[in-house]
């Protein structure tokens, strides 16, 4: 699961001639740093880039996890509410936040991509898309474990936002033009 950037050179290819590849590729790290920043900001909004709110987690997981927001899982062991708390605890926690996984991956002068490192890839796939889950409780008093199979609704966090404006007041693709134009100005002229 990644978005992309291109750039097609065909219709300004005198111009970008002129540009260098280590200006092209600085665009490209500025865009995708960005699109990693609007996609916090979805995070906080729990909203998708097409601006639609995420459906909300079940109270019961909310109070379990601590109220921790929507896309984090199980911060530590403890459950924090609910029957279960007193004698059961979950059986792993997400040692990563996907909020902080996220890196741009520049290829040549022509594309970036943002995506989420190899470790929280297929957690960030089921939340982007929903699907299947497992919730493993484990005994602290030597009862038997508890799975519960999940079915996770899709949360789309990562994209380009487009319709809707995430920072500043602009949509994501009209910031990134910004960045293009001002390394497009620099040689103008």
């Amino acid at each position: 699961m990644k978005t992309s950037i291109n750039i097609d050179q065909n219709e300004i290819q005198g111009l970008f001639k002129r540009i260098s590849d280590a200006e092209k590729k600085q665009a490209l790290q500025d865009s995708g740093t960005f699109i990693i920043e609007s996609t916090h900001v979805g995070y906080l909004k729990e909203t998708s880039p097409d601006g639609k709110k995420w459906n909300p987690n079940p109270n019961w997981y909310k109070q379990a996890k601590g109220g921790a927001a929507t896309l984090t899982g199980p911060t530590s062991k403890k459950i924090h509410g609910g029957p279960l708390s007193t004698h059961y605890e979950f059986a792993s926690v997400n040692k990563k936040r996907m909020r902080n996984a996220l890196v741009v991956r520049v290829e040549g002068s022509e594309k970036a991509y943002v995506e989420y490192e190899n470790d929280v890839k297929e957690r960030a796939s089921i939340t982007q898309y929903g699907g299947e889950s497992k919730l493993i409780l484990k005994s602290t008093t030597g009862k038997k474990n508890i799975k519960f199979s999940i079915n996770v609704t899709p949360r789309p966090h990562l994209g380009i936002a487009n319709k809707y404006a995430r920072i500043g007041g602009k949509t994501d693709d009209e910031h990134i033009v910004s960045i293009f134009e001002q390394m497009i100005d620099k040689h103008i002229g």
